[in-house]
């Protein structure tokens, strides 16, 4: 059984440890916010999708225009994991790569989280 040592290395947070973290409502449909991605973090706008398994972080223009853009590059803990990821959608589909690199929301850090660096929407 873990204790509370064990999460509070893992989820790289104190339990109990106070912040703020806005997410803004359009709608009753769709609920944004900024996650902070890599080290150091790079501030990113994010959909939070209940309904969605993983975290896209758009990392090409075409993508989304007025939003920012996740530059693996200028993270000292991104790290490749090689597989590809693709979703078909009927208004479209969307293509990238899988990712390890550290994610903030508000005062909390998940070090090495995977998620999907997307690079193609259509």
């Amino acid at each position: 059984e873990e204790d509370d040592s064990d999460r509070q290395r893992y989820y790289g947070a104190r339990f109990g440890q106070e912040g703020d973290i806005v997410i803004n409502d359009y709608m009753n449909a769709q609920y944004t916010g900024f996650v902070g991605l890599g080290t150091p973090p790079q501030k990113v706008s994010m959909v939070f999708d209940t309904g969605s398994s993983n975290l896209w972080a758009p990392s090409k223009n075409k993508f989304l225009q007025r939003h920012h853009l996740y530059k693996k590059e200028k993270s000292s803990t991104y790290r490749k994991n090689g597989t590809s990821f693709a979703i078909q959608y009927g208004s479209g589909a969307v293509k990238g790569q899988f990712v390890n690199d550290n994610v903030q929301i508000g005062p909390f850090t998940i070090e090495g989280y995977n998620f999907v660096d997307v690079h193609d929407t259509s």
